[in-house]
């Protein structure tokens, strides 16, 4: 159905910005890669949580490592941790807890 199409496609769409966010983090553009992930990750939390929500979260962990701020990492990556448990995801549960 129609519905079931956008909704795809609103996922794939999450999943493309969260990857170009996080090669922004790799190119050293970090605080670009962290309004990014901040914008996808706000749409992202009005769903149920989902491994995006998950990735999303343990991706700006990751740039807030490389900032130096481990606070804020640390808060990203349990973040990332409750959401992963939540929607079932083991192997973004895996990635929250090596963050």
């Amino acid at each position: 159905s129609a519905s079931a199409l956008l909704d795809s496609m609103q996922e794939e769409r999450s999943l493309l910005e969260i990857y170009e966010a996080v090669a922004l983090g790799r190119l050293g553009r970090d605080q670009e890669a962290l309004d990014r992930l901040s914008k996808v990750r706000e749409s992202l939390l009005r769903l149920p949580d989902n491994w995006l929500t998950a990735a999303a979260s343990i991706s700006m962990s990751t740039v807030h490592i490389s900032l130096g701020d481990r606070v804020q990492a640390l808060a990203m990556a349990t973040d990332g941790l409750v959401s992963a448990r939540r929607c079932g995801s083991r192997y973004w549960e895996a990635i929250a807890l090596i963050n």
